[in-house]
């Protein structure tokens, strides 16, 4: 056991031999002694901190599944030079950056590059007409001549039958409401579409942005051909 660490524990058992001044003295050399506590210094939690946001920065910009895999491996080998200098007693300076780092790429993963079902909304983009059963998800947003809102879907039909579906759309309806509310349950009819961002370099990337609140596919119709079929509990 490294004399420094003996220290320490001494100090916290009160050991004879050693008067508690000098082990509380002990005791606090050792702990800012890297020597002792390689990984902890005296503000770890801020660069730690912008190593972690730095990650999830890159992995909102980045996509695919390479980015994921490098991650992980990246993951993989700073936890191990990590342990192993702990194990050592030896400072660790840039596994731990790096680690948290690869965690925040690895944490952002699920909004920029989800594994979707496959009876996913978002699996079907392209595809229809369907006739679309879902519940209000959000309080409808309305302007001067369509209303948007968020709608999780139950089932889709073709005509023919109905298939079990989930997902969230994003729906917009042209011209006057109907007078439903969040957790009405409605019916139309339409193809599913994809979210597009405006091409402006630099400018807000809408289709990240929804891919944020898990909404990956869209769907227009006229207001006038939504069906109600079940209003909300009140």
């Amino acid at each position: 056991m490294a004399p420094r660490l003996r220290h320490i524990i001494a100090a916290m058992n009160r050991q004879p031999g050693l008067p508690a001044p000098t082990c509380a003295a002990h005791a606090c050399a050792a702990a800012h002694d890297p020597c002792v506590f390689p990984i902890v210094g005296l503000r770890p939690v801020i660069p730690l901190t912008i190593a972690f946001m730095a990650g999830i920065a890159l992995g909102d910009r980045g996509a695919g599944t390479w980015q994921a895999a490098a991650a992980l491996a990246v993951c993989l080998s700073a936890g191990t030079v990590l342990l192993h200098r702990a194990f050592r007693s030896r400072p660790a300076r840039f596994s731990p950056l790096m680690l948290l780092a690869a965690l925040g790429v690895l944490s952002i993963q699920p909004w920029t590059s989800p594994r979707l079902p496959d009876h996913h909304v978002g699996r079907l983009i392209d595809t229809g007409p369907w006739e679309i059963t879902g519940t209000d998800d959000g309080r409808p947003l309305a302007s001067a001549s369509r209303t948007r809102f968020a709608l999780r879907v139950e089932r889709l039909g073709d005509g023919g039958g109905f298939q079990a579906a989930t997902g969230l759309l994003r729906v917009t309806l042209f011209g006057p409401l109907p007078a439903f509310e969040q957790g009405d349950r409605i019916l139309f009819k339409s193809r599913i579409r994809p979210i597009r961002s405006f091409q402006n370099p630099g400018g807000f990337d809408y289709r990240r942005y929804m891919g944020h609140q898990e909404v990956w596919a869209a769907a227009v119709a006229e207001a006038r051909e939504v069906v109600i079929l079940e209003r909300a509990a009140k």
